[in-house]
């Protein structure tokens, strides 16, 4: 899978901690990795994961990664 970028629209939405979370979430890094690379036990991966979803108003990664293509179609 093609890493997508964070769109610019979504930064000032996350914390750090989130948006570090959302970046490799769009890389299409799976949660063991994501907690492994950043240091994060998976629960609190998948917090983080249900408070971007809670912000975006997604439902889950497929609506997100959609949500993120769409915003950058059109910039």
């Amino acid at each position: 899978m093609k890493s997508i970028p964070v769109p610019l629209q979504w930064r000032e939405l996350f914390t750090p901690k989130e948006l570090e979370v959302v970046e490799w979430m769009l890389r299409g890094v799976d949660n063991l990795s994501i907690a492994e690379q950043l240091h994060l036990s998976i629960n609190t991966v998948k917090t983080h994961q249900k408070n971007i979803y809670a912000k975006l108003l997604v439902p889950n990664r497929a609506k997100l990664i959609l949500a993120a293509q769409e915003l950058l179609a059109r910039q």
